[in-house]
């Protein structure tokens, strides 16, 4: 891995189970609490593989950055971003927003009304680049907040 951010690919649903898996665990750290206390990283990477729709960062052949959302609520049109993690060699570099304006962006095309994410209190870096895209505190349960992006209202201007 060359660390150079001009020379990445970003992809979407390119990742499978067994890339999730490896990219999960060695960004397990940088999680607040740490992701394997939470949850079993392989089970979690095979649900993501089958239900979530990934934006990807890879550097070659590693997947260094990923945005791994639910959009799968019909019912209430919402989508769910359950994950968001880089690499710690690549963090300060743009690519968790290249990725989170991706996200966004599939959101609306594809009719969505709202996208929400739950973030630990304590993980200021996450909040920042959420408020950064608009997104706003909707409640808090625990040690998370809840934010969410109401699509329909939101500007298109991405370039703070």
């Amino acid at each position: 891995m060359a660390n150079n951010i001009d020379n990445l690919e970003y992809k979407i649903n390119a990742a499978l189970a067994d890339d999730l898996h490896t990219h999960l665990s060695n960004c397990s750290g940088s999680f607040t609490p740490e992701l394997s206390e939470r949850v079993n990283i392989a089970t979690y990477a095979a649900k993501i593989a089958a239900n979530a729709v990934t934006f990807e960062a890879w550097d070659d052949r590693s997947l260094i950055g990923l945005i791994a959302a639910y959009f799968n609520d019909d019912a209430h049109i919402c989508g769910y971003i359950t994950s968001v993690s880089v690499y710690r060699d690549y963090k300060g570099k743009g690519l968790a927003s290249t990725l989170l304006r991706q996200c966004i962006t599939y959101g609306k095309k594809n009719d969505f009304k709202e996208i929400f994410l739950e973030v630990n209190k304590l993980n200021f870096a996450a909040i920042q680049l959420y408020k950064k895209y608009n997104f706003e505190q909707k409640n808090k349960q625990g040690d998370y907040v809840v934010m969410h992006l109401v699509l329909n209202n939101s500007n298109g201007n991405f370039d703070k």
